[in-house]
């Protein structure tokens, strides 16, 4: 037999932040967001009860080229009584916000809107808005006990591309879309885990997120 990979576990070379390895993760639940690496590269995690974030490069990324990885895997995906439970992924300006605070920043976000009945993916940028809606994924699914390969890099001032892989080479792509974001859209420099569960009765996601890269002043992978 012979030696079993790690695909997450490769050297830090082109990518500025890497979380280094798939069993250092992210729990997303529903009230708490919590990491069992508290200090990734020199960077700290930190959390409240809606959001986690950590700062990858202690300064602000560039405003017209990053590329950010993540990987996330649902355990629990229900919409409860009225839907409007989400999580979300994203690069922002601000640390002390949940999704639902006024921001700015690019991410993908997961779970059903207020009054939906189809569970789905979002590709949203906020512009001093709350990080609610956005561009709906029309193929990618949306299942529990899948791993889903998160890619989003901003191309230039105003456009972007967040697309959803199924390998973490993000070599096979199932969809991607190019939310609108402004060019005023500036200062990011927190990659952000963040849920919205609100007040609806029953509702339940629950995820684990790893696999974390962040490349700063580039519109390609490393």
């Amino acid at each position: 037999m012979g030696f079993l990979v790690n695909p997450y576990r490769f050297a830090l070379v082109g990518w500025n932040f890497s979380d280094d390895d798939m069993e250092e993760s992210w729990t997303l639940g529903n009230n708490t967001i919590t990491s069992n690496k508290m200090n990734c590269n020199g960077r700290a995690f930190t959390s409240t009860v809606w959001y986690g974030s950590i700062d990858p490069l202690g300064s602000t990324a560039s405003d017209t080229a990053w590329v950010l990885w993540t990987t996330i895997n649902f355990s629990v995906i229900d919409k409860g009584s009225v839907g409007g439970n989400a999580q979300l992924v994203c690069l922002s300006d601000q640390s002390a916000t949940s999704q639902s605070t006024n921001q700015d920043g690019i991410g993908i976000r997961a779970g059903y809107d207020f009054g939906a009945d189809a569970k789905k993916w979002y590709a949203r940028g906020v512009n001093g808005e709350p990080f609610e809606g956005g561009t709906g994924f029309d193929t990618a699914v949306l299942e529990t006990g899948v791993d889903y390969y998160l890619q989003m890099i901003r191309l230039t001032s105003t456009t972007s591309n967040c697309a959803i892989y199924s390998d973490f080479t993000r070599d096979t792509l199932v969809e991607a879309e190019t939310p609108t974001i402004s060019s005023s859209t500036v200062n990011l420099r927190y990659i952000k885990m963040a849920n919205l569960i609100g007040f609806n009765a029953g509702a339940d996601m629950d995820s684990t997120v790893n696999g974390v890269r962040f490349a700063n002043a580039v519109t390609e992978a490393p």
